[in-house]
């Protein structure tokens, strides 16, 4: 695998970092985004008309993955019962 690789997996998993700690968005929300991403990367593969959306597809598609992976690891947050 070459460096650029290694380099935005890192990127994106500092950014993943980011968003939970210095933003504080709640888990739910990112398993949320990751779906998204995830179903963006689908939508990229099966369209037939740019052939750049196809050639990121499965980057797109990994990345969602990897960050579903990581979000779904996080401590859930406290709730307050009543």
């Amino acid at each position: 695998m070459s460096t650029a690789f290694w380099i935005a997996i890192g990127f994106y998993i500092v950014s993943i970092v980011l968003l939970k700690i210095v933003f504080k968005v709640r888990r739910k929300h990112l398993l949320t985004m990751a779906l998204w991403s995830m179903l963006a990367g689908i939508v990229f593969l099966c369209q037939p008309v740019s052939a750049f959306l196809f050639h990121y597809g499965i980057a797109v598609l990994f990345y969602g993955l990897l960050w579903w992976n990581i979000a779904n690891n996080l401590k859930p947050e406290k709730t307050v019962e009543q």
